[in-house]
């Protein structure tokens, strides 16, 4: 047995001492014999032990905590609960749907209330039809992804299309394809009657040049025709013949088929002007770029862009 060490006087504390607690100070002493014994005045009546503060009163720790019990018997079954629903997927008409079926409908989604296989939506059929989740709203627009490669397009060289046949293709910078057809007839005429400078002398762009010939049958010519519906052929630019020349391949035999005016081994005009009497031609027999006089006549070919 051991004795409880003393609380201090007159202030009621909690003390831990020799697996006793002590509660309440008084003056004798508490043994720890197994239940509480208290000597001295606290063997008296309590209540004037506490009043008189002459003793104290100790109580014993808690000791281990104890094994779990056995696990009780299990309660009986819950009720049954309601039905639920049977997603019969989007709504269609004319479909027979029994109580409880759910269906998708303009974004929401609805529930049968009464039996029906009437063409009427769930939207307006409210004897038929609860509404068991409406459409959310938009959600915030996505970032743009990035442009993917722009495509070969469905034109192709040597193709008989608007009025002539294709003859050069590019994809331009709007992403769209474009490219040149050469008509399929041709003439012989001079470039000018009299001469006079036009300022006509860009090498790459026929319809600038065209636009600035004056006193010019050859311009006159191609200014007229209305091949394939259309009213914007020119004569070409000394550039706008290389490419011809060199893709004559793609051309000639479907002109040929056709039985339309074949590109022949001569010279042809350009509307590329090079001084006040002359203008650039192009030789399809030996592949030259060279000018002569514009009063002199070649072969007109004309074409026009799309």
């Amino acid at each position: 047995m051991s004795n409880c060490k003393d609380c201090k006087k007159n202030k009621i504390v909690t003390e831990i001492c020799d697996g006793v607690v002590c509660d309440y100070e008084i003056a004798s002493k508490c043994v720890t014999t197994g239940a509480l014994t208290c000597t001295g005045s606290a063997a008296g009546n309590l209540k004037d032990t506490l009043q008189a503060m002459d003793a104290k009163i100790c109580s014993f720790a808690g000791g281990p905590q104890g094994v779990q019990g056995v696990q009780g018997i299990a309660g009986a079954a819950g009720t049954v609960g309601p039905a639920g629903l049977n997603w019969q997927g989007a709504w269609a008409s004319g479909t027979s749907y029994d109580l409880n079926d759910a269906v998708g409908f303009g974004g929401a989604s609805y529930y049968n209330i009464a039996p029906t296989s009437g063409t009427t939506d769930p939207a307006t059929d409210t004897a038929s039809w609860a509404l068991l989740a409406s459409q959310g709203a938009d959600g915030v627009q996505g970032i743009q992804g990035v442009q993917g490669a722009s495509g070969a397009g469905d034109r192709y060289l040597g193709e008989d299309y608007n009025g002539g046949i294709i003859f050069e293709l590019y994809i331009g910078s709007d992403g769209l394809q474009h490219g040149l057809i050469v008509n399929k007839a041709e003439t012989l005429t001079s470039w000018q009657t009299a001469n006079a400078i036009t300022n006509a002398t860009r090498s790459w762009d026929g319809v600038y040049n065209t636009n600035l010939m004056t006193n010019s049958l050859a311009a006159t010519y191609v200014n007229a025709l209305t091949d394939g519906g259309f009213t914007d052929w020119y004569l070409p630019s000394i550039d706008e013949l290389n490419l011809l020349y060199n893709h004559r391949f793609y051309v000639s035999p479907i002109l040929n088929t056709g039985g339309s005016t074949l590109l022949t081994s001569t010279s042809y005009w350009s509307s590329t002007e090079v001084d006040v009497i002359s203008a650039n031609y192009f030789n399809f027999d030996s592949g030259n770029v060279t000018y002569t006089k514009k009063t002199f006549p070649l072969s007109v070919r004309a074409i026009r862009a799309f």
